[in-house]
């Protein structure tokens, strides 16, 4: 973005300065929130630029050319599993975007801007639908999408072997807080639940390794698997740890519609 294409051409450049000032004034460290937004408003102006071919000031641009983007970027991802289809993501990325001109405004760099229409309004003509809780989207590319996600969160290792005793053995809540080192056999690679002996994949049992090391590390000597750290002690999780640890997902990306769907519950009917 420093080459003679970006600068003097399409000017993109430009606008990355404008995304670089609406990072300094609204999100100052960074985060996993300024990622999302990131991946909006850097792909709109690459878009903008191209189209343009010349640099106009943020209170210039249109609604029109923030829905001609998302029509593209729909085409575009279409056949992706990260494909842009549901009302949701059209709200959010309206969103993203909104705010950068909203913060200009408010701080007098720009005197006003043309997105003053709800986001329901501003994706009136755009083609979507909504996503259906009996659709799986329990596949591959949705499960390493939320294991990258997941190895980024603090207690990563007890929150992804977590998630992969749902999506493996489709395990409850009340049973994930439960579980206890007597149950598994790591030498075997065995779980032993309700007397039943089940073979644990590899994968898991890397974590399951990875864990006990961790609590060892932490001075945790109970037999659970799963503990936080409340009051000054370590304490076993709750229901409300695995549900917070699944709405943690929402972060993931723009497309929170989807990621809301998972729970325990969700990922069980499925499997």
């Amino acid at each position: 973005f420093r080459s003679r294409e970006a600068i003097f051409e399409s000017k993109v450049t430009y606008y990355f300065k404008d995304i670089a000032q609406f990072k300094a004034y609204k999100f100052p460290n960074g985060g996993k929130s300024w990622n999302v937004y990131r991946g909006t408003l850097f792909n709109f102006f690459v878009y903008y630029s191209k189209k343009e071919n010349k640099y106009r000031n943020l209170n210039e641009i249109r609604i029109d050319d923030f829905t001609d983007y998302l029509h593209i970027d729909q085409e575009n991802k279409k056949h992706l599993s990260r494909s842009v289809n549901s009302a949701e993501t059209f709200k959010n990325k309206c969103s993203h975007f909104n705010s950068m001109l909203e913060e200009f405004e408010n701080r007098g760099k720009i005197g006003g801007h043309n997105f003053k229409e709800t986001r329901e309004d501003i994706i009136s003509g755009l083609n979507y639908e909504k996503l259906n809780k009996k659709q799986n989207y329990l596949n591959e590319a949705n499960i390493n999408q939320i294991m990258e996600h997941l190895k980024q969160t603090r207690n990563s290792t007890r929150n992804m072997c977590i998630f992969m005793f749902s999506i493996y053995m489709g395990l409850e809540r009340s049973t994930l807080i439960n579980l206890n080192w007597e149950m598994i056999n790591l030498s075997r690679g065995i779980i032993n639940i309700n007397n039943r002996e089940i073979p644990l994949p590899k994968k898991l049992l890397n974590i399951l390794k990875e864990l006990k090391k961790e609590n060892k590390e932490n001075g945790i000597k109970g037999k659970y698997l799963f503990y936080r750290f409340y009051g000054n002690r370590y304490e076993k999780i709750t229901e409300d740890t695995v549900h917070n640890i699944f709405d943690n997902l929402s972060k993931i990306d723009g497309e929170i519609d989807k990621w809301s769907m998972f729970s325990p519950q969700y990922i069980r009917n499925n499997l």
